[in-house]
């Protein structure tokens, strides 16, 4: 809001620096001079919104075209479900959407909108995608107006669109799916109309990833099920391939493998996406294979046929036991990776045979000698790869990518195998483990990510299976390795993004966060800040480890002013994106300052600088103008406020927060530091900068139209203004009460500044003004009769 500050004048008329800047850089130590905004598809606006939405800025679409989809789907939902689809989205205009299969789910959205646009006689429409959406920390498109979506960005008035539009958002963390679930049941018909009215239908399609999580989640899972805010539809490849090829059986059929695979027929703990996968993916969508693959499972049999499979295979020789090895625990991959992979396990490992010679003495007899000759397993492979195969029952098969991979001729039987090698052959087992590690194929970038998968799946089994030795200590060493090779660019190196894409797999069960705590560890041990900070960038947007937790820690150890800038980025983000449990982390951050520091400010630490920069910058975050005075409200602050015992105890722990006799004296210190500062009174900047955010939150808490604010608004009003008065003392109430009196002043000047200008949304301008300077006047007058009331 720099219009608001630069109109703060100090004595002598100049005007001040933008104040909210100035205070990120206490002591010239730790901050930069800049204040931090946070890009992330989060469910809030941040950034300088008003002035990019409301003072002449021309909109800036979001979205690109949306081609329909050019490769079609094996398989089709029925005409029934694409209509009954059709009219949800129709009644409700927007769906969201999960499919295990990306062409089915791509194919079904066409048809769907084709038979929407049937029902409706649309004659023309348009097709709309959010480009970059959950795409790292760069939010929606740093170039573009809006860094945030959520359903404000789709029902503002500048998304109006002149023929009926689909918008396509594909969601890849639960950020946006959590934005839907904040608004309350009573006003989802007013954003149903907003969305007719801007002619608008929403399709959000969920990643595999956030429909997993989802799934882990009861309450989304609860509000998903009861299609909160838009009807919520799985499009299973599964159930569609068995209705589009069995439509007279396809309920038994669906019956059976869900009941085989819940008694674990199909491997332990294997997801909707993972089945799916390896029955369908695994077999090129054969029908007739994936039938009689249920129908043996479900046999009395089959557990006796598993058993005499496995019992028939050359397990006690090589290089055999080597390639049933192979073919069991990397699945799906090339011919090509198949042979690579078997050259690393078989290396140069040899075995002696006795041969048989003929050979011609001196007087011309034909004699039989035997001798013993060494040759290498890998050129027996060479040689004899047909014959091999054959014995070790394995067979090429086409997968869904088209692609040749070697299987097992007894469909399905690789799980068995893999656990045969690690009940039966344990010792092997390892040792094979032990060579691919040692061989670097988990590293090697030649491979795909189907074999990349397969190692991650394999580092997974070991650590479950040996936990004492592979654990964290595995991780350890895998970053040693890329410290070896590159120890200037290791973030940038490929293999670091490999040992993340371990650790993200690893954070999604419970029982290896001991593993990934002890790694972390040992980057903060041993110094590796940087490498820490970027793996907290990395998953803070997952959830998966304690951001805050491990920001102190780092701080703790290594207070350079660029670690605290990353610091307080990871912090905001973090705050900012959580959609619970936000009064819990805003205690735990607040905790920093410790009674410790009391009275000796020369033991503050950098951590300490954090906590109150924090809440600085982070009452800084702009919201839509629409969305001041919403309850639940969306601001980062204020959005958990019902987490609290009472509104009045929750915003005694804010102002305590800012008004914390160390954050005052952080204050003067930022302009202390400033070369500009003795053009300035420094004491009074401070009170401006204090009291300006103390009007932010009653921004957010009462909203632009303060003379029709909610009963709710008002409560929590009250709550603000009670907990204000208890906490400051006489002297500070006073100097907040003049600096008020200020702001009023500088509001009115906004006011007819904007009323004389031409710009095609003055009235909102004026409007926001109006209500900031109502605000400021309602603060001085209950500040002021608490004042004579106390004399």
């Amino acid at each position: 809001m720099e219009e608001e500050d630069d109109k703060n004048k100090k004595k002598g008329g100049k005007k001040d620096k933008k104040i909210s800047q100035k205070v990120s850089n206490v002591n010239n130590e730790y901050l930069n001079e800049s204040t931090i905004e946070v890009d992330e598809n989060s469910g809030q606006i941040i950034g300088n919104q008003i002035n990019k939405h409301f003072h002449g800025k021309t909109f800036i679409d979001p979205t690109i075209i949306w081609a329909p989809n050019e490769q079609k789907s094996t398989v089709s939902l029925h005409k029934k479900d694409i209509r009954a689809y059709a009219e949800k989205l129709k009644s409700h205009r927007g769906l969201i959407l999960y499919g295990e299969d990306k062409t089915l789910l791509d194919d079904s959205i066409d048809k769907i909108i084709k038979k929407l646009s049937d029902i409706e006689n649309f004659t023309q429409s348009n097709r709309r995608i959010f480009i970059n959406v959950n795409k790292g920390n760069s939010g929606i498109n740093t170039g573009l107006e809006f860094h945030n979506i959520n359903l404000n960005t789709l029902i503002h008035p500048s998304f109006k669109r002149k023929l009926p539009t689909f918008i396509r958002i594909d969601i890849s963390n639960l950020g946006f799916l959590n934005s839907l679930f904040e608004y309350e049941k009573s006003q989802y018909d007013s954003i149903i109309g907003e969305f007719e009215r801007n002619n608008i239908f929403l399709i959000c399609c969920l990643s595999s990833k956030v429909y997993e999580q989802a799934q882990a989640s009861k309450e989304i899972l609860q509000k998903l099920k009861n299609d909160y805010l838009l009807p919520f539809q799985t499009i299973s490849f599964l159930e569609t391939f068995f209705e589009y090829h069995f439509p007279k059986e396809v309920d038994i059929l669906i019956g059976k493998l869900r009941g085989q695979h819940a008694k674990g027929l199909w491997g332990s703990k294997r997801t909707q996406k993972e089945l799916y996968g390896q029955i369908m993916k695994g077999y090129n969508c054969n029908p007739e294979v994936v039938k009689a693959l249920i129908i043996e499972r479900g046999k009395a049999s089959y557990e006796e046929s598993k058993k005499s499979f496995i019992d028939s295979l050359p397990l006690a020789e090589e290089p055999q036991k080597s390639i049933i090895f192979t073919a069991a625990f990397f699945q799906n991959i090339s011919v090509w990776e198949f042979q690579n992979i078997l050259e690393c396990l078989l290396g140069n490992r040899s075995i002696k045979r006795e041969i048989t010679k003929q050979i011609v003495d001196k007087k011309n007899r034909v004699k039989k000698i035997q001798n013993t000759e060494t040759i290498k397993l890998f050129d027996i492979w060479q040689e004899h790869r047909e014959d091999l195969l054959s014995n070790c029952k394995l067979e090429a098969r086409q997968t869904a990518n088209s692609r040749l991979s070697l299987d097992f001729t007894k469909i399905g039987i690789a799980d068995e195998i893999r656990s045969h090698f690690q009940n039966a052959l344990p010792l092997y087992f390892i040792e094979q483990f032990e060579i691919l590690k040692k061989e670097g194929v988990f590293f090697d970038t030649k491979y795909s990510g189907q074999t990349l998968d397969n190692m991650h799946a394999l580092i997974i089994t070991m650590f479950d299976y040996n936990p004492a030795t592979y654990t964290a200590e595995l991780l350890i060493n895998m970053y040693h390795e890329v410290i070896q090779e590159n120890d200037h660019d290791i973030i940038a190196h490929a293999k670091f993004r490999r040992i993340l894409s371990l650790i993200l797999v690893l954070s999604s069960d419970d029982k290896y966060k001991d593993s990934i705590t002890t790694f972390l560890n040992y980057l903060l041990e041993f110094k590796f800040s940087s490498t820490l900070l970027y793996t907290l960038e990395e998953f803070v947007i997952s959830g998966e480890i304690d951001s805050i937790f491990w920001a102190k820690k780092i701080l703790d150890t290594n207070p350079k002013r660029e670690v605290y800038n990353r610091v307080l980025r990871i912090l905001i983000y973090d705050v900012a994106n959580t959609s619970s449990k936000n009064y819990q982390k805003l205690k735990e951050i607040n905790s920093w300052i410790g009674s410790e520091v009391k009275g000796h400010e020369h033991n503050l630490t950098a951590s300490h600088f954090a906590a109150f920069s924090f809440l600085y910058q982070i009452s800084d975050l702009r919201l839509e103008i629409e969305q001041y005075g919403e309850w639940p409200s969306k601001h980062p602050l204020f959005k958990s406020l019902d987490e609290a015992d009472d509104y009045n105890a929750y915003f005694i722990f804010l102002i305590s927060w800012l008004f914390n006799e160390h954050s005052y004296n952080l204050l003067i210190g930022s302009f202390n530091s400033n070369q500009e500062a003795h053009q300035i009174d420094i004491k009074e900047a401070v009170t401006q900068y204090l009291t300006y955010i103390l009007e932010s939150w009653s921004l957010v808490i009462q909203g632009t139209e303060v003379n029709e604010k909610t009963s709710i608004a008002t409560d929590i009003n009250e709550a603000f203004i009670k907990a204000l008065l208890e906490v400051l003392a006489r002297t500070q109430l006073n100097e907040i009460r003049i600096n008020l009196g200020v702001l009023a002043k500088n509001y009115t000047k906004e006011i007819g500044k904007a009323l004389r200008s031409s710009e095609p949304e003055k009235e909102k301008v004026v409007r926001y003004f109006n209500a900031k300077k109502t605000i400021v006047l309602h603060l001085k007058l209950e500040i002021e009769t608490s004042l004579k009331t106390k004399k």
